[in-house]
């Protein structure tokens, strides 16, 4: 997991062209006021790269466990209200063996663990940062930090090169 806030240009110079690119456009948006749904990246194919502006209510546990990802990396940011989130990096054997465990869904680019599979850390989401998602980081987003409330969030979904 890659955490960094977007003031600093730290961010810029280490991450590739096409993820500071995404980046650097989806937060010039008006990102509290757009309505929800699926959104291209101009200058990027869409099966590059797109961003989603989502609303949800958070929970005190998740209710569908630990998520990670194959195709896409996913960069998430939170615009309204508050979240925690629990993560794990995990080896490349790890990987494997939680894909075939758990059913990696190709379609959705999506595969959920349970809750046991891996050992996760917590922590809650800040404004004005931004916290990346390799594949190789499992995450599990939608926890509330104190009680269960509305969110506002952004992912940006980057296709990892071949």
């Amino acid at each position: 997991m890659f955490i960094s806030d977007f003031n600093s240009s730290d961010y810029q110079a280490l991450l590739p062209e096409q993820f500071v690119a995404a980046i650097n456009y989806v937060k010039t948006q008006d990102l509290v006021n757009m309505a929800l749904g699926k959104y291209p990246i101009p200058g990027i194919a869409e099966e590059d790269a797109f961003f989603v502006v989502m609303e949800y209510d958070t929970n005190v546990e998740s209710p569908v466990g630990p998520e990670f990802h194959k195709t896409y990396t996913d960069v998430q940011l939170i615009v309204k209200g508050e979240e925690r989130f629990g993560w794990a990096e995990v080896t490349d054997e790890q990987y494997e063996q939680l894909a075939k465990e758990f059913s990696y869904d190709s379609e959705k680019d999506i595969c959920f663990t349970a809750l046991d599979a891996v050992e996760m850390s917590y922590q809650a989401m800040r404004y004005d940062e931004f916290y990346l998602f390799s594949p190789k980081t499992v995450h599990m987003p939608g926890l509330s930090v104190s009680s269960p409330g509305l969110v506002r969030k952004i992912v940006i979904k980057i296709k990892q090169p071949c």
